[in-house]
């Protein structure tokens, strides 16, 4: 089973530095997927059907676009898939979501997954230009429009709400013949219709199930053998999007995880992803509640994936880069407003778990507007890679010609 995580990004007002944070720490720490949410926009005037004083989370005015987000994300990650829970597929103009997924597919070498949903906010519907009565219809044609125009061939479309000329949509995604994509929703007669017709896969959040979601399970499988659909080729995940709701706090969000007996009992029935909510912060609240996630899973009896596979010449790259960062860290940490050091044309040679460095240095003194040369010359640091697998500075070995390096 995998076990998954999603981000409400809207808790961020640092795009630039959380994305990374997510993206990097979610993979490393073996997680099978990163997933967030869509709204194009908040309408001023929006009611809020989830509370009984029609109040909007803060964070639901600062969503970024999740294409945008995953595709950043697929740059600095290898293995974890990626994908929206939910995006709101009705609201867009297929010709181009279509084409900005399979970008997204391609950038990621294939590891998109679409969740979609029929939307809530009827103010952003209508904004958009949907009648919020229509929304069904506009789902499912933009989900078969999509999937015909992620075949590569010439395509026209000619539906009720949807309707273009035969066109070529290129890139194609890798994934053939194009991403999964799942449906989130409760399970009213009309909704598993569309499970049956158009989804690979139901992907609700736990709040749209019964007390014990086998019930809804085993029935979801009873119409697919009704309609003549194998139950097994409906895949299964469920969302807890509850568990950073509210003040971010580490003990409210553990509290909120599935328990390891529910996780093991989903399993057994055949649900093939959970993924829980991550509070965004403050501080270092994000990692924390991943940790707790992450051992929450694995007491459950979940491996996670804690290796991402490298080749022999992508291991000492990014073990090089890391080398390198921590000497300018450890170099600005030596520096005081009386002395500079300045490292170049820096040479990393590894030999297991030991690392030394050959720098150009030179250690400027003085005014800083005319700086005065204090010493120069080649110098060795030396680096151990530690428990964690991280390069930490172990010392200054040698300074050939350079008297004052020694300090």
């Amino acid at each position: 089973m995998d076990i998954g995580c999603l981000v409400p990004f809207g808790d961020t007002h640092d795009l630039a530095s959380f994305v990374p944070r997510v993206a990097t720490g979610i993979e490393a720490r073996g997680f099978g997927s990163l997933w967030l949410g869509e709204h194009t926009h908040l309408p001023v005037d929006t009611d809020y059907p989830s509370d009984a004083d029609k109040k909007l989370p803060e964070r639901y005015r600062r969503f970024p676009d999740p294409w945008a987000i995953l595709a950043a994300s697929a740059t600095i990650t290898r293995r974890v898939r990626l994908g929206t829970l939910v995006a709101l597929v009705a609201e867009h103009q297929p010709l181009g979501l279509a084409k900005t997924i399979a970008t997204v597919d391609q950038l990621s070498r294939g590891r998109v997954e679409v969740g979609v949903g029929y939307g809530w906010n009827k103010l952003e519907m209508v904004n958009n230009g949907i009648d919020p009565r229509r929304r069904r219809t506009h789902l499912r044609e933009n989900v078969m429009a999509m999937r015909a125009l992620w075949s590569g061939e010439p395509t026209a479309f000619d539906g009720d709400v949807v309707r273009f000329t035969s066109s070529w949509s290129l890139p194609a995604p890798v994934q053939r013949p194009g991403p999964k994509i799942h449906l989130g929703c409760s399970l009213s007669e009309r909704n598993i219709a569309d499970v049956l017709s158009i989804a690979d896969g139901f992907f609700p959040h736990r709040g749209l199930l019964s007390d014990d979601p086998r019930v809804d399970i085993a029935r979801l499988r009873t119409e697919a053998e009704a309609a003549g659909r194998d139950p097994a080729s409906i895949e299964i995940g469920i969302v807890y999007s509850g568990t950073s709701w509210g003040r971010p706090d580490l003990e409210r969000f553990t509290r909120r995880l599935p328990s390891v007996r529910e996780l093991q009992l989903l399993e057994e029935f055949g649900v093939g992803r959970v993924v829980c909510s991550i509070p965004a912060g403050p501080g270092d609240l994000f990692e924390r509640s991943l940790d707790a996630w992450s051992e929450r899973a694995e007491a459950a009896g979940f491996v996670l994936a804690t290796h991402t596979v490298q080749t022999d010449e992508e291991r000492e790259s990014a073990d090089i880069r890391e080398i390198r960062q921590a000497l300018y860290r450890a170099v600005r940490a030596a520096s005081s407003t009386d002395e500079v050091e300045m490292i170049s044309n820096s040479e990393v040679e590894i030999t297991g778990d030991t690392a030394r460095v050959t720098s150009v240095r030179l250690l400027l003194g003085g005014d800083t507007r005319a700086p005065r040369i204090l010493a120069q010359g080649r110098v060795r640091d030396e680096f151990v890679r530690a428990a964690d697998g991280r390069w930490a500075f172990r010392r200054r070995a040698v300074a050939d010609d350079d008297p004052a390096a020694a300090r």
